[in-house]
């Protein structure tokens, strides 16, 4: 059975929050102001952007956000918490100053007969469990 718009919509916002999560945690970060438990950026993930994502897979990117300087962690009583690093507050801001040409790259990506192509050959592909962890 053909996917419908719905599904595919749903498959591409899915995909877009795995591939992008490191950005979308930092920015929660930035915007929260302070430090957040694992639990608490998956709850502000999830009432921002309508998706719920796995404990294991939110905090294998928190791991590795950490091990490159982004944000680190500490003990608070029982619960773990994050804060970004001098690094990951630079790169969020960076992030934000640039969001308007990401917004046009993504829009001048899908205004393209050829990409959109491509875009619909990319949709029939498995999802990679891999593509939901950052670059090592």
């Amino acid at each position: 059975m053909a996917p419908n718009a719905k599904e595919t919509l749903l498959e591409i916002e899915r995909r877009f929050i795995n591939s992008f999560l490191d950005i979308l945690i930092l920015l929660t970060l930035y915007s929260q102001g302070g430090e957040l438990g694992g639990y608490d950026i998956i709850k502000h993930l999830q009432a921002d952007y309508g998706f719920l994502v796995s404990p294991g897979t939110v905090y294998s990117c928190l791991y590795y956000m950490e091990r490159d300087g982004l944000l680190r962690g500490a003990q608070n009583g029982k619960k773990r918490v994050y804060f970004l690093t001098e690094e990951g507050t630079k790169t969020a801001r960076i992030i934000l100053d640039v969001r308007e040409k990401l917004i046009n790259f993504i829009s001048m990506v899908l205004h393209k007969k050829c990409n959109v192509n491509l875009l619909s050959l990319q949709l029939s592909i498995p999802f990679s469990s891999k593509e939901s962890l950052p670059d090592a």
